[in-house]
């Protein structure tokens, strides 16, 4: 009968990661499984408790609060044995009694298995996901395939296929998680919308791994050959590959059910691995799309909220009242040409502004002369609008360009706030098919007043 995880741990097993002390505790639970990995031996009570001392010693200001009680300590050495007690109690130490009836502990394999996965957890939102990792590993294991070690081979690229699609997939949410704050936080100021735009986003997605993606760790480079070599050895080679699943995992027999499992793991996997880099180029598509709509969305909204104190009624009317006028094939007709505003989605103008009077319903109620110096005025807010569009930062960097092949951010000149952001909007839209330049993030930072940027290189295409 199969079971499932908690079959196989103790009920309590995750209190510990789930009360108040849940942050303290798995700091001690880290600390104590990576002094155990260096050592097979079990690890003694009295290391252990020592292990906890020395943790709270240098963490003064941490509350002593006992797991089970709730009661707060004021002993150190008393408390750090209730932890170790408490620790065994739910499952994730394991003793073991010495010849000297003292007691030794090992982590429980669960704790172990769990441990690693928050641990990696921690890793993949903190450095950047190598994507070549997963990428080049299928490509070479199929480049340099061994049939008399096809088993192995396959069950190693299933693997690496797993983990590509699972950072996939993280990278996907992150995107999404940011979109969503975004628009769900109403009270976000214009201020904290580019602060989360250029700093949180660009250090936990872009520059962690969006960048990468896209460019130095494109999975699309050995798309054409992966596909052309699974082809080759799924038709042509089958008979081997199927021998080889036998021997391993079947200890040579060779029944009619063995046959049709192994021909099933074989064609899934490969099947599989090869789905996934036909569809390769779509999946980071979509991930750019998500990001393109991330960056518009948060420079529309703060456009927005710069501008809320616009009378917008009036202007709505005055320029419904000139497009009445005019040949609405005739672009340069308008006041406002159309194509510099970029995009407008649903999320253009996302935060609700409530009206102090009721909106005119007739447009004929609009002033019949339109007052220059006003419209002036609404014409410059509306083109700020457009000042952060993918054409205007691409013309900017160009600019800055002139002359160079290359050039560092560091080395750009900004001469206001304005060219601050489009310096960093650059490296969101670099790599973009319609841009003439890519960029190359650095690990040096350069200082614009009180402002810390990440540097990057910009190279001319």
């Amino acid at each position: 009968m199969d079971k499932n995880f908690f079959d196989l741990v103790k009920d309590n097993f995750f209190r510990p990661l789930s009360g108040a002390n849940r942050e303290i505790n798995y700091a001690i639970l880290k600390k104590l499984n990576e002094c155990m990995q260096s050592n097979m031996e079990y690890m003694s009570r009295a290391d252990i408790v020592d292990e906890v001392v020395e943790y709270f010693k240098y963490r003064p200001g941490l509350d002593m609060q006992n797991d089970e009680t709730g009661e707060k300590e004021t002993d150190i050495k008393r408390y750090a044995s209730s932890k170790v007690t408490y620790f065994e109690k739910s499952g994730w130490l394991a003793s073991e009694r010495n010849n000297d009836f003292t007691t030794a502990y090992q982590m429980t394999p669960a704790a172990i298995e769990i441990l690693t996965a928050m641990a990696n957890v921690e890793k993949n939102e903190t450095k950047p996901i190598e994507y070549s990792g997963y990428v080049y590993s299928i490509y070479s294991q199929l480049k340099h395939f061994d049939l008399n070690q096809s088993t192995v081979i396959i069950e190693q690229m299933q693997e690496a296929s797993k983990n590509l699609n699972n950072s996939l997939r993280s990278i996907n949410n992150s995107i999404r998680k940011y979109l969503n704050d975004l628009l769900a936080d109403e009270t976000l100021t214009p201020n904290e919308i580019m602060k989360l735009l250029l700093y949180d986003y660009q250090n936990n997605v872009i520059a962690r791994a969006f960048r990468n993606l896209r460019m130095t760790d494109n999975p699309s480079r050995y798309k054409n050959e992966i596909i052309e070599l699974i082809d080759y050895y799924l038709y042509d080679n089958m008979g081997r590959m199927l021998e080889n699943y036998i021997d391993v995992k079947c200890n040579g027999d060779k029944s009619g059910k063995n046959y049709s499992d192994a021909q099933k793991y074989i064609t899934d996997v490969f099947n599989s691995i090869r789905e996934q880099f036909e569809n390769i180029e779509d999946a980071i598509k979509i991930l750019d799309e998500r990001n393109t709509k991330y960056v518009k969305t948060a420079t529309s909204r703060v456009s927005f909220l710069m501008n809320d104190s616009v009378d917008f009624e009036g202007t709505i009317n005055s320029v419904l009242k000139h497009i009445s006028e005019v040949d609405l094939d005739d672009e340069d007709a308008f006041e406002f040409p159309l194509k510099e505003f970029g995009k407008i989605d649903e999320n253009s103008l996302y935060s609700y502004t409530r009206r102090k009077s009721r909106v005119k319903s007739k447009i004929s109620a609009a002033k019949v002369g339109l007052n220059t110096e006003e419209l002036a005025l609404e014409r410059r807010k509306l083109l700020r609008q457009a000042q952060f569009s993918l054409k205007s930062i691409d013309e900017f960097i160009c600019n800055s360009l002139k002359g160079h092949i290359e050039l560092e951010a560091k080395d750009i000149r900004i001469g206001s706030d304005d060219d601050l952001i489009k310096l960093y909007l650059a490296q969101i839209y670099g790599g973009s098919e319609y841009v003439h330049y890519d960029v190359q993030l650095k690990d040096d930072f350069f200082e614009y007043g009180k402002f810390r940027l990440s540097n990057f290189t910009i190279y001319r295409r």
